[in-house]
């Protein structure tokens, strides 16, 4: 695996936000506001250029690729390269969803509609590496991601 490649590996395992990658500080993943380093000392000049070069021909001159399932996008902003993971919107996973499993125009029942939000759910939860999603009547849909129950921002309480 390219050193490239093993920066992308990292930040889609990670599931940060964005990977920093510049020549005055270590390589670094942003989760919410917090710099997470992935080295101790900053690349020196020539492996950033390097670096640089590999991940140009990585996206093959394009600002986005798809990596594990999973889209990432690359800019250059101040001498520092950016690889931002995109988020898994919830929108995209519904309009799956209804491809998977029927369309809106058959006039489907309404549990048609609660399995697609479930599904939904479910996609989310895989691309958030969660092990548990906890529904109650009433709540917001949670999730157990690395030990720790977060609730699924965005949603409303489950019926």
């Amino acid at each position: 695996m390219t050193p490239a490649l093993q920066f992308i590996d990292a930040l889609v395992k990670s599931q940060g936000d964005t990977l920093v990658i510049n020549s005055t500080e270590p390589p670094f993943i942003f989760f919410g506001k917090q710099k997470n380093y992935l080295l101790k000392k900053p690349l020196t000049g020539e492996t950033f250029r390097k670096l640089g070069e590999e991940l140009r021909e990585t996206f093959a001159g394009l600002e986005t690729m798809t990596y594990s399932g999973r889209e990432i996008g690359q800019t250059r902003e101040n001498g520092a390269i950016h690889l931002k993971l995109a988020p898994i919107a919830e929108a995209r996973l519904l309009e799956r969803a209804i491809r998977d499993f029927g369309s809106e125009e058959k006039n489907e029942t309404p549990a048609f509609h609660e399995s697609v939000n479930l599904d939904v759910l479910l996609w989310i939860m895989v691309g958030k590496n969660a092990s548990d999603l906890h529904l109650s009547t009433g709540c917001l849909p949670l999730l157990r991601v690395d030990g720790e129950i977060a609730v699924l921002e965005g949603h409303t309480p489950v019926t």
